[in-house]
């Protein structure tokens, strides 16, 4: 339980990192890349039951994630594209389909949108902790962090 935690609060840090880096391997721009994943993908889609609860979670926080980063003037729909597809090439590997990946982003963003809309003041106040974890500085600080709690779980067989 004391590694949870940190984990935790890392997985935010870790979601804004990954959607400020571009991704230099794809020469075509993101929504494209996405059309096409979506229509190279059979009609079959992964039942929901099929759907495993900590992949759909994720699933789900990255979607929030990439509204409130929207939200707060830290990303736009490029970085929101590109980190649908980012997640689709990770959750194909455990088993999700593409569809199922959008369907969970899309709840998780649509979700974080309306809250953000419902309380606008509220959703401004929680920018200034979003746009603290962009700043290059504190990024660093949290690598290192996350590096030294992987070398402590390493060293503890985990």
């Amino acid at each position: 339980m004391r590694l949870l935690r940190p984990l935790l609060l890392l997985c935010p840090v870790l979601l804004v990192v990954a959607c400020s880096r571009p991704d230099s391997a794809s020469p075509e721009p993101a929504a494209s890349a996405t059309e096409t994943a979506a229509a190279a993908e059979p009609q079959a889609a992964t039942p929901a039951a099929a759907v495993g609860m900590a992949e759909g979670s994720m699933v789900s926080m990255a979607g929030s994630m990439a509204a409130m980063a929207e939200f707060c003037g830290l990303a736009g729909q490029q970085t929101r594209a590109q980190t649908l597809v980012n997640l689709d090439k990770q959750m194909k590997a455990k088993g999700l389909s593409t569809s199922e990946i959008e369907r969970l982003f899309d709840e998780g963003y649509a979700s974080t949108k309306a809250k953000a809309a419902s309380d606008p003041a509220k959703a401004q106040a929680d920018c200034g902790p979003l746009k603290q974890m962009a700043d290059p500085e504190e990024i660093k600080k949290w690598q290192k962090a996350a590096e030294e709690m992987e070398a402590k779980a390493k060293a503890m067989g985990v």
